[in-house]
Parts: structure tokens; C-alpha cells; sequence
């Protein structure tokens, strides 16, 4: 996995969009982890921004959000943390 230059910033409202896709379409984390093949513990701490998500997760995640490509996207960049 490739770092990507991710500002904070852009992944902070990451964050909030999918705070806010979850509580629209009233999903738990277990159900936005269902088809990404991973545990809900490891997929809500990446929606969380605390490390990447692999390609195909990101992309299952996405689509239970419906997320833009460009958020999918950043999901699999590696997070600056400080």
C-alpha cells in the first residue's frame, strides 16, 4: 500500500461523511463491515481514520455508503497521525 499526501483535514471530513452516511441510512458498523471480508473492530476503526483500508474493503464500504470514488479512494491512503 502506497502513502498517499492525505492531509488531516481531508480525512477529518472523511470521517464526518461517513459519521453522516451512517446515521442517514441507520446502518451499525457490523453492517457497513458485512461485506468487506474484515471484523467490524478493523473496519470502523479505518472509517474512524486510524489506518487504511485494503481495495476491496474500501470499495464494499463504499458502495453500503455510497460514497464517491474519490472518498473510496482515500480510505486506502495511510493516515497522518500526530
Amino acid at each position: 500500500m502506497a502513502q498517499v499526501p492525505v492531509t488531516q483535514t481531508a480525512r477529518k471530513m472523511l470521517t464526518e461523511t461517513v459519521i453522516q452516511a451512517k446515521a442517514e441510512r441507520q446502518l451499525s458498523w457490523a453492517a457497513i463491515a458485512a461485506n468487506s471480508g474484515l471484523s467490524r473492530e478493523f473496519v470502523t476503526a479505518a472509517l474512524l481514520g486510524q489506518h487504511p483500508l485494503p481495495a476491496s474493503a474500501a470499495e464494499a464500504v463504499g458502495e453500503t455508503l455510497g460514497l464517491a470514488a474519490s472518498e473510496i479512494g482515500l480510505l486506502q491512503a495511510i493516515p497522518i497521525r500526530g
